[in-house]
């Protein structure tokens, strides 16, 4: 399967992924997983936990967003 540019394999992630895609400790994503403000993982099995990628991605490109409009108001209001 080829992925044209801007296309996201969906794929499945492990914590260990998930941390090396994030830069995050599992224990921060976990608590904010229970906040609400992290995808949820999918049980797969009784004790797997999985992430899909394009839902973490998606997350990741939100959360960069929001840096951004933080940075540039902050510096239209100086």
């Amino acid at each position: 399967m080829d992925l044209q540019p801007g296309q996201i394999k969906n794929r499945w992630l492990t914590y260990k992924q998930l941390e090396e895609l994030t830069s995050f400790k599992r224990n921060t994503i976990f608590k904010w997983w229970q906040k609400g403000d992290f995808p949820a993982p999918y049980s797969i099995g009784e004790q797997k936990k999985l992430f899909k990628e394009s839902e973490v991605r998606s997350w990741m490109e939100e959360k960069e967003d929001g840096s951004q409009a933080t940075i540039v108001t902050s510096l239209n209001s100086n």
